[in-house]
């Protein structure tokens, strides 16, 4: 299976955004950020199905049965999403593969402007979180940087990785 083949994208999604959830785990512990809350995420999701894509406080949102386990789908589905562009990134553009992992770095805290600016106003706190202070902002930028560095990862190791074709001469 070649990484950047969209399977290999599915799997680089899943493992990144594993990656990005155990280090928050890790940075809540430490005090470094605060954990996600894939329940408003869930109920979030919910309300923009029912045509509702503005609340102004997050405790609007209804509660919905299974909130956070539809929140978790949506985390990794976003991505997967996210892994499939950076994949034809990747294949396509030489800067961005010689560049690795500082591109996916960058991609990757790109991939946050996605929280800062639809999410966080979409739950009435305002561009990049700022309503209810910086938090939401470092969050989300050391979410997203960990999830582009391991997608990087992901990518510098598939092509370092010996091919499993046979060759043609």
């Amino acid at each position: 299976m070649k990484a950047y083949s969209s399977l290999g994208a599915i799997a680089a999604g899943v493992v990144a955004t594993l990656a990005m959830d155990v280090a928050n785990r890790l940075g809540v512990t430490t005090g470094l950020v605060h954990s996600l809350n894939l329940e408003l995420v869930g109920k979030l999701v919910h309300a923009w199905s029912q045509g509702r894509f503005m609340v102004d406080d997050p405790g609007e949102l209804a509660p919905i049965r299974h909130a956070a386990a539809w929140g978790r789908v949506w985390h990794y589905l976003a991505g997967i999403v996210f892994a499939q562009l950076f994949a034809v990134l990747w294949r396509s553009n030489d800067r961005v593969r010689r560049h690795g992992m500082p591109a996916a770095a960058v991609f990757g805290l790109l991939c946050s402007l996605v929280s800062l600016c639809a999410i966080l106003p979409s739950l009435g706190l305002g561009w990049f979180g700022l309503k209810s202070g910086t938090q939401a902002l470092g969050d989300s930028l050391f979410n997203h940087l960990v999830y582009g560095i391991a997608l990087g990862a992901w990518y510098r190791r598939a092509d370092a990785a010996p091919s499993l074709s046979p060759r043609v001469i």
